[in-house]
């Protein structure tokens, strides 16, 4: 029995002190394609979200807890097999996290999230 991922690959990553850009790859078995949607799967904007908050922690030593989250907007359909850069900028003083899906010129989600 396999297990399907739940996180896209990392295939690299530029860091910086206050930001971090991660070129991944969405799993054509992404766990969270299991019916969403049958025949034209997409991954969700709540699971966008939730790599958002899971990498930004993992990198830049966030407390597990969300505070608030804000400004999302949503503009194309990430799909299994696609190819998308996530990009984290951290504001230390204002506690806040904004975040960027996107491909060349295609952009996919923003938003921000406080912790």
């Amino acid at each position: 029995m396999s297990v399907s991922p739940v996180l896209p690959l990392i295939v690299s990553q530029e860091i910086a002190e206050r930001s971090i850009s991660l070129f991944l790859k969405i799993p054509g078995d992404l766990y969270y394609l299991e019916g969403h949607f049958p025949g034209f799967p997409i991954v969700a904007g709540v699971v966008q979200l939730h790599w958002a908050v899971t990498f930004a922690q993992h990198f830049f030593d966030l407390p597990k807890a969300v505070r608030d989250v804000s400004k999302m907007k949503f503009s194309n359909l990430m799909r299994p097999d696609d190819s998308v850069c996530l990009t984290l900028i951290l504001d230390d003083d204002k506690q806040l996290v904004s975040y960027r899906f996107d491909c060349e010129d295609k952009n996919y989600a923003t938003g921000c999230f406080s912790y």
